[in-house]
């Protein structure tokens, strides 16, 4: 069976077949369906999402000439690179063949009283938070790619409509937020979209699907901004062989269109296991700490220079520094006001921890051991200290003497370490050691021996007392610049550079990293 009756909702409910990439394997798809409705009885229409057509002329042209006919109505989208014409001359829609109906670049269809919202194409700039400099390409259109004026209009076209299904290509982005043990690959991340997130979440449909680089993932149902569940489900690569559970490419439903329910039979929910909204704006278990829109690092600030985000995590976000004092300097920032680690709840720590394994792999691949540290300092006002976690990438060479660099760094500016490699560390034991919250305080790790279990870590931290003058504001930057050797870089506002130049660096440097052969996990880990 290659599709589950996944709801049964009552007599006035469509049976749907919904497939992944067909890459123009249509008569391998129709042979399969055909054997399904023989099996289960017949089906109302087929849906097509991800790359539908393919490089093999030979296989559609038979439908096209109607020497063959699709066995079922088929609508489909499509994002692969011979959709691109389509995009543009046809985007109110094509029947290509009988039974075969190419839904458009983007629109709302009814069929059979469904409401039926589709987007066609991969996002052009799936990642990007800010205008872009080409403003031009947010509104042109982009060989078989959508852009930001594409997701406007669409949901102008839908504001008033119940959507009851949601067809795109790509998946949205914080998919697979709230998730237990749910990871992203990083082909996938490569083209999972915010502007998808947005329609997900401002539509509210009862389904959303979509597709990816032959991958199945059927989430866990949320409960959307309306109050019923929403379920997401992404489908694989239409192939000969027998499909594995992770490889699915083909799915069954039963939908209620929902202008034929009651608001109590919508809002109604049975289902025991579900989440949270993955893509509303609200935050789940620190959302109750405050954000200030005159701080420098808290996410709600609308003047936040967003163009330095390199990858955002359900609580953190990764950026690139002004002023960095090399290519590889990165801060790792809770988008909520916290003020150092030892205040941070669990679920952020352990985020944080899968974010520095992450940075730390990319280093090691470049060839590179790293400096991670915070430097908390008590401030007066309630604003005024937002954590920030800098990592630094630096050469091996200095890993077997970077201790006695350090301590003796520290001794010459009378600064008073201790180690605690054996009793704390970032996420564990901190503040322990730490005892009163509001103490000030400098801690630092790196990489130091290498023994037949792997690399040893060195911890340092630096506990300010009621006597001590305080920890320079910025000591982890001085120390970095005195061990690399970099005076020219040791005040960061000498070290700015223009916006559209920090933009591309931080383009090159997201890009380099999603190119990297590495174990990393991408965005979503919750």
């Amino acid at each position: 069976v290659h599709g589950d009756i996944i709801i049964m909702e009552s007599k006035k409910a469509l049976k749907i077949l919904v497939t992944g990439n067909v890459k123009g394997n249509f008569t391998m798809l129709y042979e399969t369906v055909s054997k399904i409705i023989a099996a289960k009885g017949k089906f109302d229409f087929l849906l097509c999402v991800g790359e539908t057509l393919g490089a093999n002329p030979d296989d559609i042209q038979s439908y096209i000439q109607g020497k063959t006919k699709a066995p079922i109505e088929t609508f489909f989208i499509d994002c692969s690179e011979y959709i691109a014409p389509f995009m543009h001359t046809k985007r109110t829609g094509y029947e290509i063949a009988p039974n075969m109906h190419f839904l458009g670049r983007y629109g709302v269809k009814e069929i059979k009283n469904m409401k039926l919202a589709f987007l066609s194409g991969q996002d052009a700039f799936p990642h990007r938070e800010i205008e872009h400099k080409l403003k031009e390409y947010e509104t042109i259109y982009t060989e078989s790619n959508f852009v930001q004026n594409d997701i406007e209009n669409l949901l102008k076209e839908c504001k008033d409509d119940n959507i009851d299904i949601l067809l795109t290509c790509a998946w949205p982005y914080d998919v697979h937020k709230f998730v237990t043990g749910s990871t992203v690959q990083q082909d996938v991340y490569k083209t999972m979209s915010q502007k998808i997130k947005q329609l997900c979440n401002k539509m509210s449909p009862k389904y959303v699907f979509a597709s990816g680089p032959n991958k199945y993932f059927n989430r866990v149902p949320y409960k959307n901004e309306r109050g019923f569940l929403t379920r997401f489900v992404a489908l694989s690569t239409v192939e000969r062989k027998k499909e594995a559970k992770d490889d699915r490419y083909l799915y069954a439903i039963e939908i209620t269109p929902m202008s034929q329910l009651s608001i109590q039979e919508l809002t109604t929910i049975t289902e025991t296991e579900y989440t949270s909204n993955p893509f509303s704006e609200l935050t789940d278990s620190i959302s109750k700490v405050p954000e200030f829109d005159d701080c420098w690092f808290c996410y709600s600030n609308p003047k936040l220079e967003r163009h330095l985000i390199l990858f955002e995590y359900p609580l953190a976000y990764i950026a690139m520094p002004k002023g960095p004092i090399v290519q590889h300097h990165f801060l790792i920032i809770p988008k909520q006001h916290l003020a150092s680690t030892i205040q941070c709840p669990e679920p952020l720590l352990k985020e944080f921890e899968t974010l520095i394994t992450n940075l730390v792999n990319y280093l090691q691949w470049m060839n590179e051991d790293y400096v991670l540290f915070e430097r908390y300092i008590k401030t007066t006002k309630p604003n005024g200290m937002h954590l920030n976690l800098q990592l630094i990438g630096i050469p091996q060479k200095f890993s077997t003497t970077l201790k006695e660099r350090f301590e003796h760094f520290a001794s010459k500016r009378k600064v008073a370490v201790e180690d605690v490699s054996s009793k704390a560390s970032l996420f564990s034991g901190l503040n322990s050691c730490v005892k009163n919250i509001d103490s000030e305080y400098f801690y630092i790790e790196f990489f130091d021996l290498k023994t037949a279990k792997g690399r040893t870590k060195s911890r340092i931290l630096h506990i300010s007392g009621k006597d001590d003058k305080g920890i320079a504001p910025q000591f982890g930057r001085e120390f970095c610049c005195h061990l690399l050797d970099l005076g020219d870089r040791l005040d960061w506002r000498k070290c700015k550079m223009p916006n559209e130049d920090e933009e591309k660096l931080a383009i090159a440097l997201r890009d380099n990293i999603m190119k990297a052969k590495i174990d990393f996990q991408f965005p979503n880990i919750l």
